[in-house]
């Protein structure tokens, strides 16, 4: 019996540790303007076998190049409990993109169960969004190593906190798009640590080495205002009119 990979409960956003996955947004605040951090979604995957230079997880098939026999798929499971996951052989569902996948099993070929309630999602792997649509970001998986699914930024207003699920906040991710997140229930504040930048509360982003969340500002706009002792920083790679408020020392 193969057990199959349910990501859909711990993609992203989950409420617990486990599910602290994005860290793209740290930056380092040491000048009117601040470097992007070098993290990635879904990164650490391997070369998978057959040469096909697309980062997945080695196993008995390619999530990309979907070499199983017919009427089958390749799927993330395992052969037991407790066992690793790896690409694996199994029958091929017929969902498609934002379709539903109750048990996990449902998805067609290329695809992963993701999500609360669970979708299927295109399948990427170590970050590339080679084998995403033009726009769609390869965003990673608590769960498995090197696996990630593909999706499209939501454009959400960070400031207003507007455009988001109710239960989720607007978060800048590290190419300076904005996205909807399940906050993981530390709801840091000014100044507080931040190992991952939905650790801070909604409104916030997720600066510095040690990093630490800061309140979201405009340096573009002279009434943006920050706490005090702290000023408003840009952030490279993020967009002028979105920074970060940082001490005034740094």
């Amino acid at each position: 019996m193969r057990w199959l990979l349910l990501v859909g409960l711990c993609a992203w956003g989950c409420g617990d540790d486990d599910g602290r996955m994005e860290r793209d947004a740290r930056v380092t605040p040491d000048a009117s303007r601040v470097d992007a951090g070098g993290g990635t979604d879904a990164g650490g995957g391997t070369d998978a076998g057959g040469g096909t230079g697309n980062m997945c997880p080695p196993g008995d098939c390619d999530l990309l190049g979907e070499d199983c026999p017919a009427g089958q798929a390749c799927y993330m499971a395992a052969p037991g409990p407790d066992e690793p996951l790896v690409p694996t052989c199994m029958t091929a569902g017929t969902a498609g993109d934002g379709d539903p996948c109750p048990t996990g099993a449902e998805c067609r070929e290329g695809h992963v169960c993701v999500g609360d309630p669970p979708v299927c999602r295109p399948v990427c792997c170590g970050g590339s969004e080679a084998s995403c649509a033009p726009g769609a970001r390869c965003r990673g998986l608590s769960n498995v190593e090197g696996v990630g699914f593909c999706s499209i930024p939501a454009g959400c207003d960070i400031f207003a906190q507007t455009g988001c699920a109710e239960g989720q906040g607007c978060y800048p991710t590290g190419d300076g798009t904005t996205d909807c997140l399940t906050p993981t229930g530390v709801n840091a504040g000014q100044g507080e640590a931040c190992p991952f930048l939905n650790d801070c509360a909604p409104g916030l982003l997720c600066l510095g080495d040690p990093s630490i969340c800061a309140t979201a500002c405009n340096p573009m706009d002279s009434t943006s205002t920050c706490p005090a002792g702290t000023r408003c920083a840009g952030v490279m790679g993020f967009p002028p009119t979105l920074g970060g408020c940082v001490p005034e020392s740094g």
